[in-house]
């Protein structure tokens, strides 16, 4: 998956839950285990500020959200 794959999906979702998707981003891309594991996915929107963060997980391998999440404080 590419990284605007990444961000379109975990946009949509955030879209359809009426959550606030404000910038920076962070993206990161990492296994489950250090060595070995199914590979996802992590953004989190406002990532400069704690509060009104979006948290989403994808799986690469499946674009499946596998976890879903928003820190409204």
């Amino acid at each position: 998956m590419k990284r605007e794959e990444v961000l379109a999906i975990a946009k949509a979702v955030a879209d359809a839950k009426g959550w606030p998707w404000q910038e920076p981003l962070h993206v990161q891309k990492r296994r489950r285990f250090i060595l070995f594991g199914a590979v996802s996915w992590h953004i989190t929107t406002n990532a400069m500020s704690r509060g009104g963060n979006v948290r989403i997980e994808v799986d690469d391998q499946s674009r499946v959200v596998v976890d879903q999440g928003f820190a409204s404080y």
